[in-house]
């Protein structure tokens, strides 16, 4: 099955809002909600203005504990909601602005805890909550939230393009949270956030947490009246660097009067060169982010008349979001994320991979593991059959029921006091075909928590094609000096390294694809090359026979000799 990508797009006169969807594999149990000030209470311009946010469960028996916070202070008595068919939905609506109440899934006592989708946002508002001008617009805002286990500790804000303003808060996951941004420190408690906007805070700007303790940073853009250009109130949450992504594909809608179609990109300085819009360079210029070593685009694109799809694609990560103004009307959203559990994750791993990237290609042989933040008593691999993988390794589990001893203790990345654990499967394994392929791990948790007891962690596997490689030779012919052989690769994948091989017990090794070879003698010579990506993908070997000549010999003998006098 191939993988997709799924957004939700809302519009009518004057009103539009957009979010990235998540796929279920990546819910989680626990999130912090984002919404915003609301301009008034109630009735207004015959619209019901409230600050909002729904839950939907994804599984039966899904039972959540919900903390409200309004206006940013902890509100009322924490309660408990059941949802008792998938796809049931509890919604919330107040007044008061409910950034940062929680939403927890939590065990019933017979079912364990449940992922679930959390949406958030506003039925409708002015931003800022100040503005009063008579015939001001409204717009709704609307994103699908992060879980918390996929928050990130650096982030980057950069402006709208044709806009001079925006808003932005950062929010805290824990307690004592320390984040810097713009030589300025913030301390902060969980569910708390700071706002601060670009006219106090230049953008773009850089965000970071201190003491490795994960932020969540939403942007916001301005009622059309109170910034230049058309536009209304739009808010995304934005991704964390440590979520990127190198392959996504979006949308552009000019649905229902947007005019101005716009795409920020925030990636690391060395990898520009490779960042592609639908397999071309951007027409917009990157502008370096000071000294952090990254830089952000605003590519335009103008005459959208119909829905447009965009792909952009880079060796190097990328985080990005897309957004549209129009006559008091806007849209935006976060273009994909590389959605992680950075403490809990399956990992496939390649010995010949120059970069983490969790995928693999045809006919290269990978390595399994999962790395955990608790040592399980029991671990079960289910390949769901697949041919390639063969039949599932016999579970794990020690006859006295105690915790499992990992192959590896590591550190956490986004908390350095934190182990985690690795297991690994020692097995190579190889894919014959390309494409997405499922694979889940049972676990049993012994912690003490809420949610402990028996995990279900899925995970897709992505197969490419290998990439395949041939080489020109240049050379006159002859046995002459070094003789040059340039490899030619066709993959979308960056090129790490070239394996050529000119006599069977040695190995030349390239990180180009030219190389120069001396051959001591002539006569009927082979050659074989192959390419390896930075992913660790291997092509198949390339061979090609050739011959050297040897060199001319030439002579000379005197015929008739003779002396001339010119007197």
């Amino acid at each position: 099955m191939a993988p997709i990508v799924v957004y939700a797009h809302m519009y009518a006169g004057t009103r539009s809002a957009a979010s990235i969807i998540l796929p279920t594999n990546v819910l989680d149990k626990r999130y912090l909600v984002s919404t915003y000030k609301q301009a008034t209470n109630g009735i207004v311009e015959n619209e019901e203005a409230k600050s909002q946010f729904s839950v939907i469960a994804t599984e039966d028996n899904t039972k959540i504990r919900i903390t409200l916070r309004k206006n940013g202070v902890l509100s009322g008595s924490i309660y408990e909601v059941a949802l008792l068919k998938s796809g049931d939905i509890y919604q919330y609506q107040d007044d008061q602005d409910l950034t940062g109440s929680e939403i927890e899934s939590i065990p019933d006592g017979v079912n364990q805890c449940k992922r679930v989708a959390v949406f958030s946002g506003s039925s409708a508002l002015h931003i800022p909550d100040t503005e009063t001008a008579t015939g001001t617009s409204l717009d709704p805002l609307y994103q699908e939230c992060y879980p918390t286990n996929s928050w990130g500790l650096n982030y980057f804000i950069t402006p709208f393009r044709g806009k001079d303003k925006a808003i932005f808060r950062i929010m805290a996951q824990q307690d004592g949270t320390t984040i810097a941004y713009n030589n300025k420190v913030k301390t902060l408690n969980k569910g708390e956030f700071f706002e601060s906007n670009s006219l106090d805070d230049p953008l773009p700007v850089q965000i970071q947490s201190l003491n490795k303790k994960p932020i969540a940073v939403t942007q916001f853009a301005y009622t059309q009246i109170q910034d230049q250009g058309v536009g209304d109130p739009e808010m995304i949450i934005l991704n964390a660097s440590e979520q990127n992504i190198k392959d996504v594909t979006v949308f552009l809608s000019p649905k229902k009067a947007i005019i101005d179609q716009n795409i920020n990109v925030i990636i690391k300085n060395t990898g520009i060169s490779s960042f592609k819009i639908n397999g071309s360079l951007p027409k917009a210029s990157f502008n370096q982010i000071g000294n952090t070593g990254y830089s952000y685009l605003q590519e335009n694109f103008p005459n959208v008349t119909s829905i447009l799809s965009v792909k952009m694609s880079s060796y190097s990560g990328f985080n990005a979001f897309c957004y549209g103004f129009g006559e008091n009307e806007s849209y935006g959203y976060s273009a994909g994320t590389n959605v992680k559990d950075l403490n809990q994750f399956i990992e496939v791993k390649n010995p010949n991979a120059a970069v983490k990237f969790p995928a693999t290609c045809k006919g290269t042989p990978f390595n399994l593991s999962i790395t955990l933040p608790y040592k399980p008593t029991k671990l079960q691999w289910d390949f769901k059959g697949n041919a390639d993988l063969g039949a599932n390794p016999p579970a794990l589990q020690n006859p006295d029921g105690s915790p499992l001893k990992p192959a590896e203790i590591i550190k956490s990345v986004i908390d350095p006091t934190m182990d985690l654990y690795v297991y690994k499967l020692t097995s190579p394994y190889t894919f014959t075909q390309a494409g997405l392929y499922n694979i889940n791990v049972i676990v049993v948790n012994p912690t003490s928590n809420n949610c402990n007891g028996e995990q279900f962690i899925n995970y897709d596997i992505e197969v490419f094609d290998a990439p395949s490689v041939d080489f020109t030779i240049d050379s006159v012919g002859c046995n002459y000096g070094p003789i040059k052989f340039i490899a030619k690769t066709i993959t979308d994948q960056k090129v790490v390294k070239y394996l050529w091989n000119f006599d069977a017990s040695v190995l030349d090794t390239t990180t180009t694809n030219i190389t120069t070879k001396t051959f001591p003698t002539a006569g009927l010579k082979v050659a074989r090359v192959q390419a390896i990506t930075e992913i660790g993908c291997l092509s198949p070997v390339f061979k090609k026979d050739y011959e050297l000549f040897p060199l001319p010999t030439g002579d000379f003998t005197i015929d008739k000799p003779f002396v001339r006098v010119i007197l």
